[in-house]
């Protein structure tokens, strides 16, 4: 679903791991997959807040070992049955992480004991032309260290999160008025290391992100 969506995730998850060596960089993407529709996301104010949102599927690419295409397990609500990782947001506090479990990257095998595959931090976020309907963020993150284990990388490697998230219709203001999520990416780019005076996009940077998914949303909505 949105696969212009997940390109300009990845895309720019890639161009910001610029200054990282010059070793392929790896990009571990969560998305909907074939969650379908879940979750609920809301205003407070101008800040966003998105729980339980369903992540059905995990990319690795560019990684020493282990790229391809993984089912995210977990308790997440979805249109769709079975299950689901769960993917949790606030911009207010920073807060953003995905639960779950990925079995074929050795994390949950056998029972699902639903964990911590992402943790982050939002560094900087735009609801996209105020639309109420698509989210952007940006930020950092650390992943579970067996999964990482599972691609070749070091347990402790930092990453810089780029993605959105989409609703189909415009939610309002508190969990009354909270929508479900269509669409949900969410890139990883390796960066090497943490650098707390790494620049977040400017907000002209973070319009041309919102510029290109509103126009992959609505080229969707053309073509259905």
């Amino acid at each position: 679903m949105l696969r212009q969506v997940r390109r300009i995730a990845i895309a720019i998850a890639a161009m910001a791991a610029i200054a990282a060596p010059a070793s392929a960089v790896t990009v571990i993407d969560f998305s909907t997959g074939n969650s379908g529709v879940g979750g609920m996301i809301y205003a407070e104010g101008s800040n966003i807040i998105g729980v339980n949102i369903p992540i059905g599927n995990a990319t690795v690419s560019g990684a020493p070992m282990g790229n391809g295409d993984y089912a995210v397990l977990g308790p997440a609500g979805s249109s769709v049955p079975g299950s689901f990782g769960s993917l949790d947001f606030n911009t207010g506090t920073g807060d953003i992480s995905i639960t779950g479990c990925v079995p074929g990257l050795g994390v949950g095998v056998g029972a699902c004991d639903t964990t911590l595959l992402l943790d982050g931090t939002i560094t900087n976020f735009e609801n996209v032309f105020g639309l109420n309907r698509i989210v952007a963020v940006v930020g950092n993150d650390t992943k579970h260290a067996d999964m990482l284990a599972a691609i070749g990388l070091d347990p402790n490697t930092p990453f810089f999160l780029t993605g959105a998230v989409q609703t189909g219709v415009p939610f309002g203001q508190g969990p009354g008025n909270a929508q479900p999520s269509v669409s949900t990416d969410i890139a990883d780019s390796q960066t090497g290391v943490i650098n707390p005076q790494t620049p977040v996009p400017e907000p002209a940077t973070m319009m041309l992100l919102g510029a290109g998914l509103l126009a992959a949303f609505r080229a969707r909505r053309q073509a259905t």
